[in-house]
């Protein structure tokens, strides 16, 4: 990327049979770290089973893909009381907000909350350990705002949509299905809370996946109370898996009727924009003009 893009995290998986946080650090041009940890009453527990988590970067900007209009941003400054983003132009309709943690001061396990969400913007603040309230703390937030529909791009399906007011709860009512007809395989999961119906730090996980549905549920940490957390509406954002384009001849020029503005090894090297500049055959990866990545075969 040209500059540090906004890094978006997916919901994780259920593997771990405990509460979890995501987050992410170092974010830069070429690389970030991202972590899903614990929280520190838990005191480092040991992990059996590794857990799965989708990782979206985007430059920050106005996206449009199919019905989707997008806008993708970052806030400097959140902190652990309610802060107001304000979108420059106002959204033709409410979008869905998805938000991640890209870096934070000093490093703790918190969540990320939204509420308030309009078509001028929404509100944003971190949730800290119910043991460690008043704990301060600021940290850098990416975010995407999505208008609710399907596209197309890159070689990905998209779906952004909203469940049912009060859907998605914790593990005792059996979580929220969201239907993946339309996707081929389990798509990519991006999804957050669009309401605060209680104050408990809570997360979304997936508990669940079939072929049909991925089920989602709201998980608290449990640091001082054990009280159940009421459900929410969350806004969700669903990409399917990676397109190989294929290439029989390292003459062509465009790939899917788009020229790549730029054309990478598998380790991160990259060998320029054209395609016949390409060393042999093999798998690579390739940049649109839309930024968005995507795999290449050459034979």
């Amino acid at each position: 990327f040209p500059a540090p893009p906004a890094l978006l995290l997916g919901v994780p998986s259920y593997r771990n049979k405990m509460p979890l946080t995501a987050s992410a650090r170092n974010v830069t041009a070429s690389s970030f770290d991202v972590q899903l940890g614990a929280w520190q009453y838990q005191q480092e527990p040991t992990f059996l089973n590794p857990d799965t988590m989708a990782c979206l970067a985007l430059p920050a900007g106005t996206y449009q893909w199919g019905e989707i209009n997008a806008k993708v941003g970052v806030v400097g400054d959140a902190g652990v009381t309610w802060q107001t983003v304000v979108f420059p132009h106002p959204m033709d309709v409410t979008p869905v907000v998805i938000a991640s943690l890209q870096a934070i001061s000093p490093d703790l396990p918190v969540a990320v909350a939204v509420r308030n969400v309009s078509r001028e913007g929404f509100e944003v603040r971190l949730r800290t350990e119910e043991a460690n309230a008043g704990q301060q703390a600021k940290a850098c937030i990416a975010y995407i705002a999505a208008t609710p529909g399907k596209g197309q791009t890159g070689g990905k399906t998209l779906l952004a949509a909203l469940t049912p007011t009060e859907a998605v709860g914790d593990i005792y009512t059996g979580g929220y299905a969201l239907d993946l007809s339309g996707f081929d395989a389990n798509p990519h999961v991006f999804a957050q809370m669009q309401s605060e119906n209680d104050t408990l730090t809570a997360t979304l996980r997936i508990y669940q996946r079939t072929p049909e549905t991925v089920t989602l549920i709201k998980e608290r940490e449990k640091s001082l109370s054990f009280v159940r957390t009421e459900p929410e509406q969350v806004g969700y954002l669903l990409i399917s898996h990676d397109q190989t384009d294929d290439i029989a001849t390292p003459k062509q020029s465009m790939v899917n009727g788009r020229c790549p503005t730029e054309i990478f090894t598998l380790s991160g090297l990259s060998i320029g924009s054209s395609i016949s500049n390409v060393p042999r055959a093999g798998l690579y990866l390739i940049r649109d003009s839309q930024g968005l990545v995507r795999k290449l075969r050459i034979r």
